[in-house]
């Protein structure tokens, strides 16, 4: 059966500065999140190493278009991830809307149940995302 807090089983990150890492640490020690366990599943990411990353996130594009491109592999990847932790909310259902977007990742991306690159399901992802896809999930604010 499924852990039922599906952030015990997805990994998770902190992004900080290098020089933050003990206070990060310290803090992860704090008996609520050792009682999640996450004083061993945190990740660390240092901004330092995220920002010499920069250069080689560029290759994709330079200027507004690199950014709508990360943004939308970005985005890809966070819908693979919400829909994966979904199946770990099961038997729960979700919300209508919610149920529509995971059938869209689910029609194009199989579970992950073992290793495998990311990269083919990243990309039909981003491509749905600049099809429009999922356009109906978007709300236009602009007319209140």
């Amino acid at each position: 059966m499924p852990d039922p807090a599906p952030t015990r089983v997805i990994p998770l990150y902190v992004v900080a500065p290098a020089s933050r890492l003990p206070r990060v640490r310290r803090e992860l020690m704090r008996p609520a999140f050792r009682a999640l366990a996450l004083d061993r599943r945190c990740r660390f990411f240092s901004s330092e190493a995220l920002l010499k990353a920069l250069p080689s996130l560029a290759r994709w594009a330079t200027g507004p278009d690199a950014i709508e491109k990360l943004a939308e592999m970005v985005t890809a990847i966070e819908l693979m991830t919400a829909a994966q932790g979904l199946e770990y909310h099961a038997p729960l259902a979700p919300g209508r809307g919610v149920k529509q977007a995971y059938e869209i990742v689910r029609g194009l991306v199989a579970p992950l149940e073992q290793d495998r690159t990311m990269s083919g399901d990243i990309e039909k992802l981003t491509a749905a995302i600049r099809g429009g896809d999922f356009d109906l999930f978007a709300t236009d604010n602009t007319d209140e």
